[in-house]
């Protein structure tokens, strides 16, 4: 290979990275699992304002939404004084929802 790359390298290059992004991707995801014929699929999203465009992307393929589960995560940070006392502490956290999506074919059984 040469220095320097045709248009056409570039190109299926940028395709390539795309495809790869998308695979990666909550949506890729749920596309191949339900390509790959799976019965059921679990996801973890942060909890945003996209995350129920998402599932409503999810469900348009073919899974229904079973269940839910949340986790917080909780960050703290704290700064302290010359006199190594604590001046202050920080906190923050992220919900993250845990989903549940089952294949929607009408010849499988509910979840027990």
């Amino acid at each position: 290979m040469g220095l320097f790359r045709s248009a056409e390298e570039k190109t299926a290059i940028r395709v390539k990275k795309e495809e790869d992004r998308y695979l990666r991707s909550p949506i890729g995801r749920a596309t191949a699992a339900h390509a790959r014929g799976d019965s059921i699929f679990q996801l973890a999203l942060t909890v945003d304002v996209d995350s129920a465009v998402t599932l409503s992307q999810i469900e348009a393929i073919g899974w229904r939404l079973e269940n839910t589960g949340y986790a917080y995560e909780v960050d703290v940070s704290s700064n302290s004084n010359g006199d190594d006392q604590v001046s202050s502490v920080f906190t923050s956290g992220k919900l993250t929802g845990v989903y549940l999506l089952r294949r929607v074919d009408g010849h499988l059984s509910p979840l027990i």
